[in-house]
């Protein structure tokens, strides 16, 4: 998944008709999710851990999400007249998520503060890794917060989408991946392995593989904006190919789509192709009631649910949710002038 920050809220929907995603009910926050019956979108978060992007969607509303579970864990009933942090946390073991607060201002820093309290939560920016102070340690978590809530007064104040720790650019990030007993697979730093991991299949020519989709690299031979279909030039080579805009109003052969560019690329940048597998986008908002309907290669090289009428139809793949879609791209048929 393509991101344009690290360490927060990465969207949640916003619209006139969607509810707040937290609310108060006798003395716990709930979470709400799905609300705008138009389109119904998860909120997603992100987690920064060294050079990893954990993405995590909520799909369903939870009732006491915060303050309601038992006094011995991190999300027991909220103190009376006190400011608390309300966070998501991913196990670091299990990769399982929950939810928490703590009654300590969070802080973000590339060192250690001085005399830190019990259970302060330090973004380290110099390692991108969020700490929290356990008696004399500094413990690494995977904590991103979802807003405050001060019981006096029963003030409760949600973040808003975008970095917490003032981390913003192009970022990949992915869904965690587990293994044999439901635990997370790791990299050699120790982070956990996502989909967006490139991996390269053993025992064979050096296939690169996502679990969000098989990819390919090549070189751009004109500027190309994020999620557009491409073609492969007859300019390409065995070793080396060439990336350029496929469009359905194109009907040379070698104008068809073979797959999509998830980065903007200028001319003669290298890239990678995406041909098959999940594709998000924040900036698409496909219609609910088109779930699994088939989406095609528009005149702008884009992807559109609405079929043309002239040039080439090509479907591109299928509807999955309000940003997402299946890609799988299908032969092109030449339409009749």
């Amino acid at each position: 998944m393509r991101l344009t920050i690290r360490q927060g809220i990465v969207s949640y929907d916003v619209s006139q008709n969607a509810a707040p995603i937290l609310s108060k009910a006798d003395g716990k926050i709930n979470l709400n999710v799905g609300t705008n019956v138009n389109s119904p979108s998860p909120i997603i978060i992100t987690f920064a851990y060294k050079n990893s992007n954990y993405v995590f969607e909520e799909r369903e509303s939870i009732v006491a999400a915060w303050g309601g579970s038992g006094i011995s864990t991190f999300n027991g009933p909220f103190p009376a007249n006190t400011k608390c942090w309300l966070f998501w946390d991913i196990d670091p073991s299990t990769g399982a998520i929950s939810r928490g607060w703590t009654v300590v201002p969070p802080v973000t820093s590339a060192t250690a503060p001085l005399s830190p309290q019990p259970d302060l939560h330090w973004f380290d920016t110099s390692k991108t890794t969020m700490r929290v102070r356990v008696g004399s340690a500094w413990i690494e978590k995977n904590r991103v917060f979802a807003g405050t809530y001060n019981t006096s007064g029963a003030v409760l104040t949600v973040n808003p989408p975008g970095s917490q720790v003032g981390l913003t650019g192009k970022f990949r990030g992915g869904n965690v991946l587990l293994g044999t007993g439901n635990y997370p697979l790791r990299q050699n730093d120790g982070a956990f392995l996502t989909t967006a991991d490139q991996l390269i299949v053993a025992n064979t020519s050096g296939l690169n593989v996502r679990v969000e989709g098989i990819q390919e690299y090549g070189t751009a031979v004109q500027n190309l904006a994020a999620f557009s279909f491409v073609s492969v030039s007859s300019a390409s080579t065995k070793y080396q190919k060439q990336f350029q805009l496929a469009k359905s109003t194109d009907v040379d052969v070698e104008d068809f789509a073979v797959g999509m560019v998830v980065d903007d690329l200028s001319v003669s940048e290298v890239g990678n192709l995406v041909t098959s597998g999940y594709v998000t986008n924040q900036d698409w908002f496909w219609d609910i009631t088109k779930v699994n309907k088939p989406v095609f290669l528009s005149d702008m090289g884009t992807a559109t649910d609405v079929p043309p009428t002239t040039g080439v139809l090509q479907r591109v793949g299928t509807i999955y949710d309000v940003h997402t879609i299946l890609l799988r791209i299908d032969p092109p048929v030449r339409l009749l002038s």
